[in-house]
């Protein structure tokens, strides 16, 4: 991709971020500095060092060219020439930055909003999982508390039947004769049988 771009840019002033050291001294030969354009050979001047250091002045760059303080005509012309070069490109880089950096604390976010959206589900599902166990544990103890009540109420009304009936008295009419075993029974003093005190049987 590098290599493309710097074919690209090879005859066009475009894009010199990507730009060589021998690609400086083409550009200085096109802006009629070509008395000064070989003193960049092997200076180690490139694109990167031009464009991503902001230090990098005109006056950096014309003191690479070995362009004289006193040679004040030649060096506005170089300043207005690595202006329009310089400035468009360096904005254009600092924009892709800016940029990449709102990536970076978006993902950066998106991946915070992730772990809180797990661990709030987590605790979702603990909670939920925890009033599953209270209800369960709630209808277990209701039921075993209905189950000892009736129980209890049983055994209540079970004792107070036992208490009734060993309570109870069984009374015989006194109008009812009580016969013994192998005996007849006694008629009223009144019945025909009885004379003058004394039982008689039918005649």
């Amino acid at each position: 991709l590098l290599a493309e771009k710097r074919h690209q840019c090879e005859n066009f002033n475009c894009d010199p971020v990507v730009w060589t050291n021998y690609r400086w001294v083409k550009w200085a030969q096109s802006i009629d500095l070509i008395e000064y354009a070989a003193n960049l050979k092997d200076s180690g001047i490139h694109g990167a060092l031009v464009v991503l250091e902001h230090s990098f002045s005109v006056e950096t760059m014309a003191t690479a060219l070995g362009i004289q303080s006193s040679k004040s005509i030649i060096r506005r012309h170089l300043a207005t020439e690595f202006e329009n070069l310089i400035i468009p490109s360096r904005k254009q880089m600092d924009e892709q930055a800016r940029l990449a950096k709102m990536e970076k604390r978006r993902q950066e976010k998106m991946g915070s909003g992730g772990s809180l959206g797990r661990s709030f589900v987590g605790r979702t599902y603990a909670t939920l999982d925890k009033g599953d166990k209270d209800k369960r544990r709630s209808s277990l103890r209701g039921s075993l508390s209905r189950a000892l009540g009736l129980k209890v109420r049983e055994e209540v009304i079970y004792q107070n039947g036992l208490n009734s009936t060993e309570n109870m008295t069984y009374a015989t009419p006194r109008s009812l004769p009580i016969q013994v075993p192998g005996s007849y029974p006694v008629p009223p003093s009144h019945s025909p049988y009885i004379r003058n005190g004394s039982y008689h049987e039918g005649e």
